[in-house]
C-alpha cells in the first residue's frame, strides 16, 4: 500500500511538474525583465546624481543578476535536452550548485542595501528598496527551484 500510494504521488509530481518548472521559470524570466529594467533606468541616473559610487554599485549588482539568471536559463535548456534516463544526478547537482551561488550572492547584496542609510538622492532610495525586494523575490524562486531540483534527484 505504501509503494502504491509513494508511486501516485511521484505520478502527479511528474505529471505537474512540467507545469510547475514553466510557473518557476516564467516568474524567474519575470523577474531577471524587471531587474534588467532597473538597470537601464539605473544607467541614466548614473549621469544625474552625485551619489555616482552607489549608483554604479547599484547597476553592477542588477547586471550580475540578470547575467547569473541568463546562464542558469541556460543550463537548463541544456538539462531539458537530456533524454530523461539518460540523465545523471551531477547535472541536477551542477544546477543546484549555481542557484545556491546566485542565491548566496543574491544575500550578500541584500545585506550590502540594508546597510545603506542616509541617502541623499531619493531616486537612489528607491532603487535601493525596489532591488531589495528584487532579490528577496528572486531568492525565494531560486529556493522553491533547488527544492524541485533535490525532488528531481531523488526521483531518478
Amino acid at each position: 500500500m505504501k509503494k502504491i500510494i509513494c508511486l501516485f504521488t511521484i505520478g502527479i509530481f511528474f505529471a505537474s511538474s512540467a507545469a510547475y518548472a514553466e510557473s518557476t521559470i516564467s516568474e524567474l524570466k519575470s523577474m531577471r525583465d524587471k531587474m534588467f529594467q532597473v538597470s537601464v533606468e539605473l544607467k541614466t541616473v548614473l549621469t544625474k546624481t552625485k551619489e555616482v559610487i552607489l549608483a554604479n554599485t547599484l547597476w553592477d549588482a542588477s547586471v550580475m543578476t540578470v547575467t547569473q539568471l541568463d546562464a542558469y536559463f541556460i543550463m537548463v535548456g541544456i538539462y531539458e535536452t537530456i533524454p530523461r534516463e539518460s540523465r545523471l544526478e551531477q547535472a541536477a547537482q551542477y544546477i543546484i550548485y549555481w542557484l545556491t551561488s546566485v542565491e548566496n550572492t543574491n544575500d550578500v547584496n541584500i545585506k550590502s542595501l540594508e546597510s545603506m542609510t542616509n541617502l541623499t538622492d531619493p531616486r537612489l532610495d528607491k532603487y535601493v528598496q525596489t532591488m531589495k525586494s528584487f532579490f528577496q523575490n528572486i531568492n525565494s524562486l531560486i529556493r522553491g527551484e533547488i527544492t524541485k531540483l533535490k525532488i528531481l534527484k531523488i526521483a531518478k
